[in-house]
């Protein structure tokens, strides 16, 4: 039986690698270093990486992800615990340059801030915006739905649809516990 058929899972990840190599105009090879923004960036670990926070996301991000994958808000697409510099964003929208980070109760640390307002200027220095989301903005449905009508406005501003699809109607009463 041949590898490919036995090992489905290495032969992806092989396809991929090899897509990945051929991209940047190399051979096969057990990595690729690829050049992003002038760092050496190994694009294997970073799609392993990256998989690895797909599977063990957080409850928010869940949540969130339901909002907008499979270009649910209004057409954008968002990927994903994207791969950016030594960064991983945890939502992501290539077209309008957009990043929607949630942020936990560890975000409110003056050393975290610092951190996040670092990388939020080197994000923005590649043309980047960053959207910071609390994470308790997503427990109830009016806070939802206030969320995704900014992101909606942002992305609108930043990138128009030709279409400029308007939000669906909430499908559900909102949330009316306190």
């Amino acid at each position: 039986m041949s590898e490919e058929v036995r090992g489905g899972r290495q032969s992806r990840a092989r396809n991929l690698q090899t897509a990945a190599l051929w991209l940047v105009g190399e051979g096969p090879s057990t990595t690729c270093e690829v050049p992003v923004h002038g760092l050496q960036v190994d694009a294997m670990e970073d799609i392993d990486r990256a998989r690895e926070l797909r599977r063990h996301c957080t409850w928010a991000e869940r949540r969130l992800w339901r909002l907008l994958r499979s270009r649910r808000l209004a057409g954008y697409k968002f990927r994903r615990q994207y791969p950016e510099a030594p960064y991983f964003l945890d939502f992501y929208c290539i077209e309008a340059r957009l990043a929607v980070e949630l942020d936990g109760l560890g975000h409110g640390h003056p050393d975290r801030q610092r951190y996040d307002a670092k990388r939020d200027a080197a994000l923005a220095s590649l043309g980047i915006e960053v959207k910071r989301v609390w994470n308790h903005q997503l427990v109830k449905s009016e806070e939802r739905r206030d969320l995704i009508e900014n992101l909606w406005r942002i992305l609108q501003e930043r990138v128009p649809h030709p279409d400029n699809q308007a939000l669906p109607p909430s499908r559900r009463e909102p949330d009316r516990s306190a």
